[in-house]
């Protein structure tokens, strides 16, 4: 069932692509740093046509940690091979954003439904909030 939906279901955030082509043009690398498996993500970025935009996807699975622990983010900062203070995570769940900052990185939240009853701890511990990636310009 979860297949069925990366595979023809999950979209993209209003506004992702714009942004990523944005980024990528400008060179910025990117990664996407996931608790879904690797062959689900590659599958679904695919599909919405955004896989070209990242170096990499890196998962839970690959680290053996989740996205609740900071040497998640640290290991994906890592093969990013950015700078920390150049380095900006884009999360939608508390928890990871929770972890991001533990880490030092700078966390854009973006809201997602699914974490609507968590969305003012949200605001709180992120650097940065966004009712959508198309907000994005608003804090440049």
């Amino acid at each position: 069932m979860i297949e069925n939906i990366y595979l023809s279901k999950v979209p993209l955030k209003a506004g992702a692509l714009p942004l990523l082509e944005r980024l990528y043009e400008e060179k910025v690398r990117m990664c996407i740093a996931t608790a879904t498996e690797n062959s689900l993500a590659k599958a679904a970025l695919e599909r919405l046509g955004a896989l070209r935009y990242f170096d990499f996807i890196l998962t839970c699975f690959d680290t053996g940690m989740g996205k609740d622990r900071q040497e998640f983010f640290l290991k994906a900062l890592e093969l990013l091979n950015t700078p920390k203070e150049e380095t900006i995570v884009f999360e939608d769940a508390l928890y990871a954003i929770k972890s991001a900052k533990a880490a030092g990185l700078l966390v854009v939240a973006v809201y997602d439904e699914s974490f609507h009853e968590e969305r003012e701890e949200i605001r709180v511990i992120s650097d940065f909030y966004l009712d959508s990636l198309e907000d994005w310009e608003m804090i440049l």
